[in-house]
């Protein structure tokens, strides 16, 4: 492999990588170190240009290598590689944006992991550990031709891309976030951010939070020091918010006018009754803080810990999966009449929502037998969505909450929506487990080349699937 003349540019396939070098220990250094642009040679006939840079050289909309990027776009659809975290591919999809490029039409991105959890390059089929620099470039970059050979053969699946909006109260709100280990509070009351993968509440973005303040340059030191967090902070002698108690409840729709999901404990002690405590509910409930158990208003079944809304079926660095084998209801009476059936699809414009409880969490981390699902109990499928949370005049409501792996304290928060933004074009290697899902349902094939057929593919995979 060598570099290549301008002149023979032209006949060559453009394809992008973006690095993130603060990501895994700063291993991304070494890709920025590369001759670029690189030739790949695919196939006799067909060769790729690597172009390398950095993505956070330049200003925003301003950036060089986007700027480059939006010229290739123009002629053909351009795969774009990330090499850095979960948080990066986001980044990517953004500096695209705002330098004009159609991120659905235009561009079909691939991930290289250089995170601590890497969930999407796991759901993507690319790995959950960062590649060995050393492997990808020694003997003139052997193994670096070797991954650009996959991502050109890989196949484009749509990817929703989801907005999720918080507000916390005016007077008595706030929104603390970790920033550099430290946590601090925003002066804005309002907190809006990209979603990809999913979303969580409850101790274990507590959990993640704490270590966020103690995160090291080790992959494995930061998921071990994760693993003891959610030891800690699950303890049966450490006080926790269950769900029921900070969500007054959960809506089908962009407000709480729409169809409920769930309505939240009426009890304010409820936090304190044991996890299967619903079938005494009526008897220990007061004559004005009654719970509906008539069926007509959905209520949460046991006292979980923890809500997840996914949109891939992975999570926690590739621990659990959810959605898969949770065979049991969350609630007493799910909306969707075919729940226990809804398969999970990253670009059907749905959502799953579950819950958990930590002593089946704590036992799964640690090594138990429990199946990956760990005993979770599906609630809801569909989207947009709309929880409104409980108030108390009294005291401050703390909550925690992580999106794609960043973690914020919510004081006293109001609501929390989440409405589809747009789509992206992902490439999911042959090891992806949504690739070969894709490949059974359907009869024929069309070339990943071209944009509009990778689009149609997914649209009309996407027809397939249940619906409300």
């Amino acid at each position: 492999m060598a570099n290549v003349e301008d002149g023979k540019s032209v006949q060559a396939e453009n394809v992008f990588l973006f690095v993130n070098a603060r990501s895994g220990g700063r291993r991304g250094i070494k890709l920025l170190e590369l001759p670029s642009p690189l030739e790949v040679e695919i196939s006799p006939n067909r060769r790729v240009l690597l172009h390398v840079f950095d993505i956070a050289e330049g200003r925003k909309g301003e950036k060089p290598g986007f700027c480059q990027l939006k010229e290739c776009c123009a002629y053909s659809v351009t795969r774009v590689a990330v090499a850095g975290g979960d948080g990066t591919i986001l980044w990517a999809v953004e500096e695209a944006r705002v330098t004009g490029i159609d991120v659905l039409r235009q561009v079909q991105f691939v991930i290289v992991p250089l995170g601590t959890g890497n969930d999407f390059s796991r759901f993507t089929g690319w790995g959950g550990s960062a590649p060995r620099m050393r492997r990808l470039l020694r003997n003139e970059f052997a193994g670096l031709a070797a991954l650009v050979r996959e991502w050109s053969s890989a196949k484009p699946l749509l990817h929703d891309i989801w907005n999720v909006d918080i507000q916390v109260d005016e007077g008595r709100g706030a929104i603390f976030i970790n920033e550099a280990g430290k946590k601090s509070e925003q002066e804005a009351k309002h907190l809006q951010r990209c979603m990809h993968s999913y979303c969580s509440m409850g101790w274990d973005a507590r959990a993640g939070m704490e270590q966020e303040k103690r995160r090291t340059n080790s992959r494995a030191g930061n998921l071990c020091n994760y693993g003891i967090q959610v030891c800690v902070k699950g303890l049966p002698c450490r006080r926790k918010v269950h769900i029921g108690d900070m969500v007054e409840s959960l809506h089908h729709g962009i407000s709480e006018e729409a169809q409920t999901v769930f309505r939240g404990y009426r009890e304010q002690s409820r936090s304190m009754l044991p996890y299967c405590c619903c079938s005494h509910a009526e008897e220990e409930s007061t004559d004005d803080q009654e719970l509906d158990l008539t069926g007509e208003t959905p209520s949460l079944v046991g006292n979980p810990e923890v809500l997840v809304v996914l949109n891939i079926p992975n999570c926690y660095a590739g621990l659990f999966r959810f959605w898969e084998g949770a065979h049991r209801l969350g609630v007493d009476a799910a909306i969707n009449d075919r729940i226990l059936d809804a398969k999970q699809d990253a670009g059907d414009g749905r959502l799953e929502v579950v819950t958990y409880d930590f002593l089946q969490a704590a036992q799964a981390y640690c090594g138990s037998a429990l199946p990956p699902n760990m005993g979770a109990s599906r609630v809801f499928s569909g989207a947009p969505l709309f929880l409104r949370f409980r108030e108390d005049d009294e005291d401050d409501m703390d909550i925690h909450v992580q999106i794609d792996g960043e973690f914020y304290k919510l004081r006293n928060p109001e609501f929390l929506s989440i409405h589809r933004l747009f789509q992206i074009q992902v490439l999911h290697s042959t090891r992806s487990r949504a690739h070969l899902d894709n490949d059974s349902q359907e009869t024929s094939d069309d070339s990943c080349d071209s944009a509009n057929s990778g689009a149609s593919e997914a649209e009309a995979r996407t027809a397939t699937r249940w619906s409300l």
